[in-house]
């Protein structure tokens, strides 16, 4: 009796679906599967994923799903195995079971908490320091510093004595038009009177210094008259040293237009051009004796593999068997197949995941 034997070859790579507007990964991929004739058993045996995990994936069930790592890793997986964008669906998984809005308002809330804080004490810590400042106010005011215990500010470094000399002709007490100063006797019989720096006449803020009236002599006293030469009066240092300071010129220089001939020109984007790989010489897989006896009508072989830059197959293996004693006969058929490489923008690339589907007929 002789056996026709045949092997039909089917790519399911030739067209991909696209995920639509709305539908979840997991009702994605399940419509994937069955349109690949595959059944949760057929999948869990090529892929290791328990058929309760696959299930769970296509309902978007996160509660009958492992840790989300694991489960991320799942749908890679599956969504490989079906030929389909492993990255895309795994993104859209993730948005699925763990929306981004959950995930950032704690944080928000967290935010607006430490900001409250935050100005609570600003707020205490002004109100002391106001409290602080009226209370030394107030002790100032009635704690009341007595004229007596003032003690008289020395002279600043630039000021100058004058000399009084006496006179033998009687004259009425000296008036002056500064306010009266304290005299000093003098070592030869001189008496020499401190005059304090006149305040500065310009616009600057008054000197924080508590200055105590002089204490006058008496000079109605025996003491002999004197007259009061003129007196030079003293440079202001510091009305000399403000008028030196001019205040900074501030000039702000305002953006200019660039003329429209030297605005850069927008960059071109480039889309590449992609080209899938071709098949341009197959071998049918040998039907083998040994497996004929245990064997049905039908046995089917999937194996992915990749294209290489030089059009040979590569990393070939057996994915859904209906029959194992097969898979090694539909392998060694695969290694003879010959491909035009997979090109982008014209240079050939190594093409991963391809798949084919032998069939092995009595």
């Amino acid at each position: 009796m002789v056996w026709e034997k045949a092997a039909d070859i089917i790519d399911l790579n030739a067209s991909r679906q696209k995920l639509a507007a709305g539908e979840t990964a997991g009702a994605f991929l399940a419509n994937a599967r069955r349109a690949a004739g595959f059944s949760h058993a057929n999948v869990a045996e090529a892929t290791k994923i328990k058929p309760r995990h696959l299930e769970a994936i296509e309902a978007c069930d996160a509660p009958a799903l492992p840790a989300l790592p694991y489960a991320v890793g799942f749908v890679k997986v599956y969504a490989r195995f079906l030929g389909l964008d492993a990255e895309a669906i795994t993104a859209q998984f993730k948005s699925d079971i763990a929306p981004p809005e959950i995930l950032t308002a704690p944080a928000e809330l967290s935010q607006a908490a430490d900001d409250d804080a935050g100005v609570h004490l600003v707020s205490i810590a002004a109100i002391v320091v106001i409290l602080m400042f009226v209370a030394w106010i107030a002790y100032e005011v009635a704690g009341g510093r007595q004229p007596d215990d003032v003690i008289a500010a020395a002279p600043t470094p630039w000021s100058q004595p004058v000399r009084l000399q006496a006179s033998a002709s009687p004259a009425a007490e000296p008036s002056l038009e500064e306010p009266p100063q304290p005299v000093v006797a003098d070592s030869d019989g001189q008496t020499e009177a401190i005059l304090a720096p006149k305040p500065a006449a310009s616009d600057a803020a008054p000197l924080n210094r508590v200055v105590a009236d002089p204490v006058v002599p008496d000079l109605s006293t025996d003491a002999t008259p004197v007259d009061v030469s003129p007196v030079e009066e003293t440079p202001n240092l510091l009305d000399a040293v403000m008028a030196d300071i001019e205040a900074p010129e501030i000039t702000l220089n305002e953006p200019q237009d660039a003329p429209l001939s030297d605005a850069p020109a927008a960059p071109s984007v480039r889309v590449p051009v992609i080209v899938e790989p071709k098949l341009i010489r197959s071998k049918a897989p040998r039907y083998p004796a040994r497996c004929e006896r245990r064997a049905a009508e039908l046995e089917t072989v999937t194996v992915f593999f990749d294209v290489t830059p030089e059009g040979r197959t590569a990393n070939a293996r057996a994915g859904v068997s209906t029959n194992a004693c097969f898979n090694e006969a539909a392998l060694r058929a695969i290694s003879k197949w010959r491909f035009e490489p997979e090109t982008t923008n014209g240079a050939a690339r190594l093409s991963t995941n391809r798949r084919a589907t032998l069939n092995f007929q009595r």
